[in-house]
């Protein structure tokens, strides 16, 4: 038995890495039509996504979509693994799952679907995203909407589900061409 054909459906239709039938390009075409439609996009990543993953609300997401408690089991085991540190100590992991794992993709798009997209989706229904691994936007009409949910994220850093994102790859964007009123998918700009 494998997680990811139990979680695939699950996921948000525009979350797009780690996910067997999508693609950079998949997320990029969607990216680009939706160009057309919203001037502004507010862009942010993630930091440190695998570090940061909370046990214990990643396995009550797991347990709400699988029924076979062994599997709870193992992973609740590979998680809190001890891993060791340069200096060869033996360090109890509290949060996060290791990078490269085999786990560690689908597990972190099950955790980003219910700390991101979900709460997007429930919260503020009439915005499309983007969301590409930790790496995502938000389509804006306008340059407001975009600092209000940048607020809006900014609060959910201190939210139990604490997504922190990285201030410095986060930021507002204009996407409109200088001289350009031709919005359609074909225009030069």
């Amino acid at each position: 038995m494998t997680l990811e054909p139990i979680l695939e459906p699950v996921f948000h239709v525009d979350s797009y890495g780690y996910r067997c039938g999508k693609s950079p390009h998949d997320a990029l075409a969607i990216t680009r039509k939706r160009c057309w439609e919203r001037d502004w996009v507010l862009e942010y990543d993630i930091r440190g996504l695998f570090d940061h993953i909370d046990h214990e609300l990643l396995l009550k997401a797991l347990d709400h979509h699988c029924s076979e408690s062994w599997v709870l089991l193992y992973v609740r085991r590979w998680l809190t693994a001890p891993m060791q540190t340069k200096d060869g100590k033996q360090e109890r992991r509290n949060v996060g799952t290791p990078q490269g794992g085999p786990l560690s993709p689908v597990l972190a798009n099950l955790f980003l679907h219910y700390a991101l997209d979900r709460w997007l989706t429930v919260r503020h229904p009439d915005i499309p995203f983007c969301r590409y691994a930790d790496d995502g936007i938000l389509r804006c009409r306008s340059e407001r909407e975009a600092q209000y949910l940048h607020s809006q994220l900014d609060m959910r850093e201190v939210d139990p589900i604490a997504i922190h994102r990285d201030a410095q790859q986060t930021s507002i964007l204009a996407c409109v061409c200088p001289g350009c009123s031709d919005k359609s998918p074909s225009a030069p700009c």
